[in-house]
């Protein structure tokens, strides 16, 4: 396997080894204590941790632009980044009001795809603020672990 090269600001998937924080991150420092095999990440959702290099992967990070009927806002949903696990919800960010979580079927059934040149402003909000590895999808069914099922 080619290895990976990581730089600070990128963001990068965490397989967390317990299975409870797994998620996208942004890398603060890397070389965490003069030790090259460890970096130090912070997410949306979960604050900061220090990793092995082994434990996290390149990956675009999902995102499904939807046009709201009831007033034509653009929202951006994250459908592989929970908000609260406990509540089923995923990430979500609108010009108003910014990063917050939303029900991912709610949001499917209330809404409707919006299309290049109604997400573009957002598109490009979303990469001022630092996602600049985006995969736009139109569709998504959200995995959920067992324990977040178990408290839905």
């Amino acid at each position: 396997m080619k290895p990976q090269k990581l730089k600070v600001g990128q963001t990068v998937f965490w397989n967390d080894p317990a299975g409870e924080t797994s998620g996208y991150y942004k890398i603060v420092k890397t070389k965490l204590n003069s030790d090259p095999s460890v970096l130090l990440i912070e997410g949306i959702v979960h604050g900061e941790a220090e990793v092995f290099i082994h434990e996290v992967e390149v990956r675009a990070m999902k995102v499904i632009f939807r046009k709201l009927r009831c007033d034509g806002s653009i929202i951006a949903l994250f459908p592989e980044v929970p908000w609260d696990p406990e509540e089923n919800t995923v990430t979500s960010y609108m010009h108003v009001g910014q990063h917050g979580g939303a029900n991912y079927q709610h949001i499917i059934a209330k809404t409707r795809p919006a299309c290049e040149d109604e997400y573009r402003p957002l598109l490009a909000e979303l990469k001022s603020i630092g996602y600049d590895d985006l995969h736009m999808m139109k569709r998504y069914r959200p995995r959920f672990n067992q324990s977040q099922i178990l408290h839905s």
